[in-house]
């Protein structure tokens, strides 16, 4: 079973160390090899760590959002289109 993340703030997690857990919990609930309990207490973990990367992640945009506005907002900017090769 993976540890549990740590929440104070100089252990605070990163989104890869989020996503990184999230990943492993995933694999070992998939396996089928552990029972239902230990497959709760991990979903739960799961949950814990979805809602710390989207907090992560909105901090993130949040910062982005506020740099943007103090250099006097968004520059335009066109970008050539990309072509799939599908």
């Amino acid at each position: 079973m993976p540890s549990k993340m740590k929440k104070n703030k100089t252990d605070a997690p990163t989104l890869e160390s989020a996503l990184d857990k999230l990943q492993a919990i995933t694999e070992e609930i998939e396996k089928n090899e552990i029972n239902l309990e230990d497959a709760m207490k991990a979903f739960e973990e799961g949950i814990a760590l979805i809602r710390d990367a989207q907090k992560i992640l909105s901090e993130s945009e949040q910062k982005v959002k506020t740099l943007i506005e103090a250099n006097d907002g968004p520059e335009e900017s066109t970008f050539p289109a990309t072509e799939s090769s599908e």
